[in-house]
């Protein structure tokens, strides 16, 4: 294998440019720590002068390039024909060696400034739910990276022909290979809507604020501001011209935001895995074994529900995002409705979607209501009494707890059929629970005396994740939970002796 005899003996750093990147990297926390102390000080809680708070804000600028000098310097790594070495630490120097098959994944994640230079990011998926559970290879070129990929493809679970494909794949102006499917290309369209019903816009008034803050701090705008809203409140139309001006620039920035995250987003798939393109500046690369994903969710709100717009998320046991290279559990952030069902049967036939889906009983809405009657009848006595100038909390309060319990009522559902489960809870949002027999880590039904009253129970449904998922279905028939209990017991302990035979 060429790969093999590219493998080298020595430690391998990364590039010097990664002190500089990390520098400036560290450059913003030690401006907000500044701004932070020179605010406190002179206070009864900081009782310094700013004489001091300098020496302090120097002491520690020179703790932050040290540390990251000293990353720099004991941060190594070596591939040989078993596994990955890692040597990393700043104060204190830590070893690690992880085999080649525990290595469950490749994600390559390329932010902005990378894209400039011509460098990448890999993050090894390697398991586990702590710190440990990926490697960060950091600043690589693109040939060096191909090399990595191309070595652990050799030794790992992660075979050749997935790799080679991925590298054949990258060109996009190259034919369209049998072997991986193009199931989903998010269109502009999408995006513009999506953008809009999910609300996006409303992020404007947050970044708007923390404009304010940051530069309030530094340069006093606060008269500035005071005037700016003067005007618009002065006449009718200026008003009106404010709330235009709102409405349109905070629509932009909700598309320009959805856009940069989720633009040129490609699904593709093959027979072992799912892989996942996204990102305009920062481009993100990663792939989902089939074998990890335990579930998959489909949400949408009532607004989304009128442009027939959903997301799709996939529950899974691979590791969570890491928070400098960002993966994802979305699959689809905007697709309809019925493309997204039928890409879920194709991709994912063991998670298959049914139209079909059974009511729960409307008898449940009496039962849903009586539950929640300590929150809807309590709160706007507390409020009353402790907190009145805000009834109009409890009002909304209230409202929401009364419809969300009566449209749950209405239309939650559910279908058992033969090895799926699919489960529809209605709120304000609509989420789909999708899953199978074999995913269920653990299932159990209770009855409360209300709903034993009505012929009703509840069961919840466990699988695995980072941590376990527990989703719970309420107020279905007592015969269902029962029956299906009885089936899952049957089929887990044949599966158990089918094992202990073996």
């Amino acid at each position: 294998m060429d790969s093999l005899n590219n493998i080298s003996d020595d430690y391998k750093r990364l590039p010097p440019l990664w002190i500089i990147f990390k520098a400036f990297q560290s450059l913003k926390e030690i401006i907000f720590f500044g701004i932070f102390l020179s605010v406190i000080s002179g206070t009864r809680y900081f009782p310094l002068s700013f004489t001091y708070v300098k020496w302090i804000i120097v002491i520690y600028s020179i703790y932050k390039i040290i540390a990251v000098v000293f990353e720099w310097k004991h941060f190594r790594y070596k591939l040989d024909n078993k596994g990955i070495h890692i040597k990393s630490g700043r104060f204190i120097r830590t070893s690690r060696y992880v085999p080649y098959e525990r290595i469950q994944g490749i994600n390559e994640y390329t932010p902005f400034f990378h894209r400039l230079i011509g460098l990448t990011i890999l993050l090894l998926d390697v398991g586990g739910n702590d710190q440990k559970g990926s490697i960060k290879l950091d600043m690589l070129t693109h040939k060096n990276a191909d090399e990595i990929k191309r070595t652990i493809a050799n030794f790992s679970s992660i075979s050749l022909e997935e790799f080679e494909q991925t590298q054949r794949n990258k060109d996009r102006n190259q034919n369209y290979n049998t072997q991986r499917h193009i199931h989903y290309e998010i269109s502009n369209k999408e995006i513009i809507i999506g953008s809009i019903v999910s609300l996006k816009m409303l992020l404007f008034f947050t970044f708007l604020f923390s404009i304010y803050e940051n530069f309030n701090n530094i340069f006093s705008i606060e008269l500035k501001l005071d005037s700016i809203l003067s005007f618009f409140s002065s006449t009718w139309w200026s008003f009106i011209l404010g709330i235009l001006l709102l409405v349109i620039f905070s629509t932009i920035y909700g598309i320009i935001t959805t856009y940069l995250r989720f633009g040129r987003m490609k699904v593709t798939s093959d027979y072992n895995r799912i892989y996942i393109t996204k990102g305009i500046f920062n481009k993100t690369e990663y792939s989902i074994p089939k074998n990890k994903i335990q579930a998959v969710s489909i949400n949408y709100s009532f607004l989304q529900k009128l442009t027939g717009l959903v997301k799709v998320r996939i529950i899974s046991t691979i590791e969570k995002d890491n928070e400098e290279v960002p993966t994802s559990n979305i699959l689809f952030p905007f697709i309809n409705k019925d493309k997204a069902k039928s890409l879920i049967n194709e991709m994912l036939p063991e998670f298959r979607v049914h139209k079909d889906m059974i009511p729960i009983p409307k008898t449940s809405i009496i039962v849903k209501l009586l539950r929640t009657s300590y929150v809807w009848l309590l709160t706007p006595i507390l409020v009353y009494f402790f907190f009145p100038s805000f009834w109009y909390l409890t009002v909304l309060i209230s409202l929401y707890i009364l419809i969300s319990q009566i449209i749950g009522g209405l239309y939650n559902s559910y279908s058992l059929k033969s090895e799926s489960i699919q489960l529809k809870k209605c709120t304000l949002f609509i989420n789909i629970f999708i899953t199978s027999h074999s995913k269920v880590e653990e299932f159990n039904f209770s009855q409360s005396l209300l709903q034993r009253f009505f012929g009703l129970a509840s069961f919840p449904v466990t699988t695995k994740e980072n941590p376990v998922k527990i989703t719970k279905m309420l107020d279905v028939p007592f015969e269902v939970a029962r029956e299906f209990y009885v089936r899952y017991k049957e089929k887990t302990t044949y599966f158990t002796n089918t094992l202990l035979n073996k």
